[in-house]
């Protein structure tokens, strides 16, 4: 028995052996697929992550540029209407010093420059001169064409019309100053 329980457990021992090597192997084929599903689900993983940190990365942009566009729009308009302030004052101190300017003897000289300037390019004949009600004594005092009040005239200077030859002149100063405000906010170094 001796031999026979020698051979069994060599038997046993190389059954015992191949088994071992053969859960070896197995062992080895699945921890091998095991790293390479792992290996499969990180490379996965990482690309699902790339694209949704992609992804985020295109919202946050728009959304950063759409906040860009609005502060930059923001600000323009802030400086347009800090621009068209300092326009509207700049204009509104003219228009007083206009208007100073018509309380001056020199005025007068204006006033009969733009009457001779009048009669000169509609003629004698059917011209009439219109000036406000403040100026109508002074301009009868240097010309000898008819005036009338013209109500629409605020600072100063004259309007002359033919209405025989269909002609007119604007020689006043509110037109002048309106012309002057339009050409002065037009300036090209003005622009945004």
């Amino acid at each position: 028995m001796d031999k026979n329980t020698a051979r069994l457990e060599l038997f046993r021992q190389a059954i015992e052996t191949q088994a071992d090597a053969e859960a070896a192997e197995i062992t080895r084929q699945a921890e091998e697929k095991f790293s390479t599903l792992a290996k499969e689900k990180s490379e996965r993983s990482a690309n699902e992550a790339l694209s949704e940190i992609k992804a985020e990365r295109g919202r946050i942009s728009a959304k950063f540029k759409k906040e860009i566009s609005r502060c930059d729009f923001d600000m323009k308009k802030a400086v347009l209407a800090h621009r068209s302030e300092l326009i509207e004052q700049l204009f509104a101190d003219i228009r007083e010093k206009l208007s100073d300017y018509t309380k001056i003897p020199a005025y007068t000289d204006y006033l009969r420059a733009a009457a001779d300037k009048a009669k000169e390019s509609l003629g004698g004949d059917g011209t009439v001169l219109h000036a406000r009600a403040a100026d109508i004594d002074a301009l009868k005092a240097v010309t000898d064409l008819p005036a009338e009040q013209d109500n629409s005239i605020e600072i100063g200077g004259i309007t002359a019309e033919n209405s025989a030859a269909g002609l007119f002149v604007d020689y006043t100063l509110d037109s002048r100053l309106a012309e002057e405000k339009t050409r002065f906010s037009g300036r090209s170094e003005l622009r945004l």
